[in-house]
């Protein structure tokens, strides 16, 4: 077996079967945290015979092999003693029993060849095969690793060959083997899975978790869930690696930020937090992509967060953005992608219907109104849009007035839920009386990139005289006028009694 890559490691899995008669079968299901391309998902596995095996005693209906939970490395005692004798034929295996010692007939003893520091082998009485037995003093995790790593390195596999990737169930298989001792790779990152034969397993992989969240001014917190936004928000990311314990000084991790069309990335990344002090540094992002960089393991950064932060703005593409999201994307070694870490964001719109009181069919054109939000100026600008033009927030603009059009609408897309926004009507149309008040606007989710004016409020404008609860001036100059004139003629007809009574 030819050497691997030092990013690939092996775990030994022992493969037997419940009967002699019966073939081996090995069988790997998908981490469903590892993504990759369509079909087989950027990796394979590779099975590699170390030795043969035959089933015995009362543990021939069991299958060999570790038991414990998936995940680990399997057990390397436990898988020599259970049930089956392992064994390399004296003749035909000779490269094999060659490169792990040899046989000292004097002195009946084996010789472990260079390296070797885990296996013993013993001649048969006939002379046929030499049987295989754990040598190394202990069984944890580390010395099976180690054994594995050996093995992968200078031990030529009886057989070995990928198994079967099966898309339609996520599984890779190798079936009809001969009952032995298996080494199982996979060829990137470190895959540590153990099995029985013919039990499912689930491929456990440690790989660098990311994690991505966001905050704006109307939410401080960092949240993975949507934010509520309008145009000209500014939304802060933070976009986490936690370096991998088992990860080798050296190992590179590349970073991606990839924002949708709604957002425009202000240049501003920066290492918010890498406390392990692993190396990183920046590169020339790809088209589409707001930034990249490519973290290095140091001596001590293994299990420790890199946290990257930067900021974005939502512009007025926001309003078209079928995607909505902001994707932070990671590769790790030569074939594992991260699942890529989205967190999305909606707009908003609005609008009213300013129609007559008397007939709604009659829709009024030309009405003023000043647009406000919490008390003060919403600066917005007119833009063409279907089926009717609408306004947006325009951050550096000076205008907040908005006016209906000639079918009587105001429409206001990209707009923000968390935040509440009043429209005051200034100048209406002549015979017409302004509202009595402000009106608050109601904001329907923009999920669609279209609006129903359907859905917008009718706001009634009523013709003639308006009592002054209306909040127009109304016939109260009148009484204001003949309360006065009623003063005056009380006052003339009291000094007119008064004189009288003097002449008289």
């Amino acid at each position: 077996m030819k050497k691997i890559l030092a990013i690939m490691m092996a775990t030994l899995i022992v493969v037997g079967m419940a009967w002699s008669a019966m073939a081996a079968s090995i069988t790997i299901t998908q981490d469903s945290t590892y993504s990759g391309t369509a079909g087989e998902p950027g990796r394979t596995y590779t099975y590699y015979q170390i030795f043969h095996a035959t089933l015995s005693g009362s543990n021939s209906g069991t299958g060999g092999g570790y038991t414990g939970t998936s995940g680990t490395p399997g057990d390397i005692t436990n898988s020599l003693t259970k049930g089956y004798s392992y064994y390399l034929k004296a003749t035909d295996d000779a490269t094999q029993i060659a490169q792990l010692g040899t046989w000292d007939a004097e002195t009946k003893t084996w010789n472990k060849a260079s390296g070797n520091l885990w296996f013993d082998l013993t001649p048969s009485a006939d002379g046929t095969q030499y049987i295989v037995t754990w040598a190394a003093a202990t069984t944890d995790s580390e010395t099976v690793q180690k054994a594995a790593d050996w093995l992968s390195k200078n031990y030529t596999a009886l057989t070995y060959a990928n198994l079967t990737w099966n898309s339609g169930t996520t599984t890779w298989t190798a079936t009809d083997l001969e009952d032995g001792y298996y080494l199982i790779k996979g060829n990137t990152g470190k895959n540590l899975v153990a099995a029985t034969t013919n039990l499912v397993i689930k491929e456990k992989n440690d790989y660098p978790p990311i994690d991505k969240t966001q905050a704006d001014e109307d939410n401080a917190t960092q949240v993975d869930t949507e934010l509520n936004l309008a145009i000209g928000d500014k939304v802060t990311y933070q976009a986490k690696v936690t370096i991998p314990a088992t990860a080798k000084v050296g190992d590179t991790m590349v970073v991606t930020d990839t924002p949708s069309t709604g957002l425009t990335y202000n240049g501003d990344v920066a290492v918010k937090e890498n406390t392990g002090a692993a190396t990183v540094v920046f590169g020339t992002a790809g088209t589409g992509d707001a930034w990249t960089a490519t973290i290095t393991v140091t001596d001590g950064s293994q299990g420790k967060d890199v946290i990257f932060e930067y900021t974005m703005t939502i512009n007025e593409n926001a309003l078209v953005d079928t995607d909505r999201i902001n994707t932070f994307k990671l590769k790790f070694g030569d074939n594992y992608n991260a699942i890529p870490e989205t967190v999305p964001f909606t707009t908003y719109y609005t609008g009213i219907e300013k129609v007559d009181g008397a007939d709604s069919g009659t829709k009024l054109a030309g009405v003023k109104f000043t647009l406000t939000e919490a008390g003060k100026a919403f600066n917005v600008k007119k833009t063409s849009g279907t089926p009717v033009d609408y306004y947006i927030p325009d951050p550096s603009g000076t205008s907040n007035v908005v006016v209906t059009d000639t079918n009587g609408l105001i429409v206001i897309r990209g707009l923000d839920n968390d935040k509440e926004y009043v429209l005051t009507e200034t100048e209406t149309l002549d015979g017409y009386n302004l509202l009595a008040g402000p009106k608050t606007l109601t904001l329907v989710k923009d999920t669609s990139g279209t609006y129903v004016t359907d859905s917008f409020d009718k706001v009634e404008n009523n013709k003639g005289t308006v009592l002054p609860s209306t909040g127009g001036i109304g016939t109260t100059i009148f009484y204001i006028v003949g309360g006065l004139l009623a003063v005056g003629a009380g006052v003339v007809l009291v000094t007119k009694k008064r004189m009288s009574k003097e002449d008289v």
